[in-house]
């Protein structure tokens, strides 16, 4: 391990007043979660960490279940505020401690493999939450060196409510800059990328020149589905309305949901199934409107500029992780909850794709903000 550097002590911290935090960083670590959301909300607070640190290498350390085709570090891939993106696994230890130590190291996860992450980076000064569920309260600390022993008298609390993009931009606070508002996530493509993606659609459309609508259902999470007969009305709704294609986007675990949709419509629904997470968003840029009831494919389209329709349960998931009110292309439904207590979570499954019931005004209030969006769309 190279000799650290002890740049740092209690006299860089930030006072209560919050003065300007004097470090020398040269190499920067974040450690987060590799979900296509939880990457997408943290590119706006890596573009304020490039502006306080502009010198500085940046190593984006994530891990998840899903696999690396379809891992959330797939799209900072050409961000000009990473320099290194390392997915998380047993041998990627060995290597950190190769390249310790950092100066410092942000921990967005705040579990067991983080903490160790942290500790093996030898970072003089670091920033610790957990950020999965809606944390209030970061913790800042120059000892990392003993981070399971460190008392955390360093706090930085949050604004309650905020959205997840916007608590991330706070924790500039601890380097003494002023909290800088708001911004929006945005996914560098290649021009070869979306020029590949405009190809794919034109193949299935075969030659018509009509709007192209990308409908992505979902199917993990039940507590987020819409009923199959819901979707089947509106994608009819917008053919016959529009003359529009329609294509069912979907993964290889989201197959059986999707294809009882194409199979329920009266109409020709063209379907979309690519697991590189690249080129799944080549194909979504290439999209006049999306709509989906699922996270990581709706943060996707947003980061691409593409209008949005996004169909949620709850107002809360809505505010936080996407905060609608902020975005001029989301459109946000909102339709009936579903209690988590009601029933296991293959019997909510069942339902959503069993219910012979259309419900109208859930069908009627999404294609309205259908018709909205591409109205705006064809005014610009």
């Amino acid at each position: 391990m190279k000799k650290r550097n002890n740049a740092f002590s209690p006299k860089d911290m930030p006072d209560a007043a919050g003065k300007r935090l004097k470090m020398k960083v040269r190499r920067i670590l974040i450690v987060y979660w590799d979900g296509l959301g939880d990457v997408l909300v943290t590119i706006p607070f890596l573009g304020v960490l490039k502006k306080i640190f502009p010198r500085a290498e940046v190593t984006y350390v994530a891990g998840g279940k899903g696999g690396p085709e379809t891992s959330g570090l797939e799209l900072l891939k050409g961000s000009p505020y990473v320099t290194h993106l390392i997915r998380s696994s047993p041998s990627i230890l060995a290597r950190l401690v190769k390249q310790a130590p950092y100066d410092l190291s942000i921990d967005l996860c705040g579990n067991s493999t983080s903490k160790l992450i942290t500790k093996i980076s030898g970072a003089g000064f670091f920033v610790r939450s957990r950020f999965r569920g809606i944390p209030y309260v970061f913790y800042y600390s120059p000892s990392a060196g003993i981070v399971e022993k460190v008392r955390f008298e360093n706090n930085l609390y949050l604004a309650a409510g905020a959205s997840r993009i916007r608590q991330l931009l706070e924790i500039s606070r601890v380097f003494g800059i002023k909290y800088p508002g708001f911004a929006l996530p945005q996914i560098r493509l290649s021009q070869a990328e979306r020029g590949f993606g405009k190809k794919y659609l034109r193949k299935l459309k075969g030659g018509n020149a009509g709007l192209s609508i990308i409908v992505h259902p979902g199917g993990r999470n039940p507590f987020r589905l819409w009923e199959i007969k819901n979707h089947v009305a509106l994608c009819d709704k917008i053919i016959e309305k529009y003359q529009a294609d329609v294509f069912i986007a979907y993964s290889e675990d989201e197959r059986s949901f999707a294809e009882k949709i194409m199979r329920g419509s009266r109409n020709k629904l063209h379907s979309i199934c690519i697991k590189p997470i690249r080129g799944y968003s080549s194909v979504i840029s290439a999209g006049d409107l999306f709509i989906s009831t699922d996270g990581g494919p709706l943060q996707i389209a947003l980061a691409l500029g593409v209008p949005c329709i996004g169909i949620f349960r709850r107002r809360l998931n809505a505010e936080y992780w996407y905060d609608y009110r902020s975005r001029n292309n989301l459109f946000a439904c909102f339709v009936r909850q579903i209690r988590r207590s009601s029933a296991p979570k293959e019997n909510i499954q069942r339902i959503m794709s069993e219910s012979k019931k259309v419900i109208p005004r859930e069908v009627d209030l999404v294609f309205e903000k259908v018709a909205r969006a591409l109205k705006r769309k064809i005014r610009a």
